[in-house]
């Protein structure tokens, strides 16, 4: 959906940026410093980046869809993007978790 015209992509993005979000809080709610946490969201974040990215990849094959450079440009920000919303998630849940 990153290529589709209007606005109606806002609704998943901002679901799928919850869910790197909680999944990195979730995923790190046992390390036992906040750096630890936050590298656990990394490695989650970037688990999930490479399933959408290969989701995409594979629906486009399927469509016989060409990508764009413009295409390309988007997957690597989608993917840094949903490293550091992971990796923040997981920094923001652990210290939560130890003031709670």
């Amino acid at each position: 959906m990153l290529d589709q015209p209007g606005h109606l992509w806002l609704i998943p993005t901002l679901v799928v940026a919850a869910a790197f979000a909680l999944g990195g809080a979730v995923g790190a709610r046992r390390a036992s410093q906040w750096w630890a946490a936050a590298v656990q969201g990394l490695a989650l974040g970037a688990a999930a980046a490479v399933i959408f990215l290969a989701g995409d990849i594979v629906r486009r094959a399927i469509r016989h869809q060409a990508v764009s450079s413009a295409v390309l440009r988007l997957w690597v920000e989608a993917a840094l993007l949903s490293l550091a919303i992971s990796g923040i998630g997981a920094a923001i849940g652990h210290l939560a978790r130890d003031r709670g």
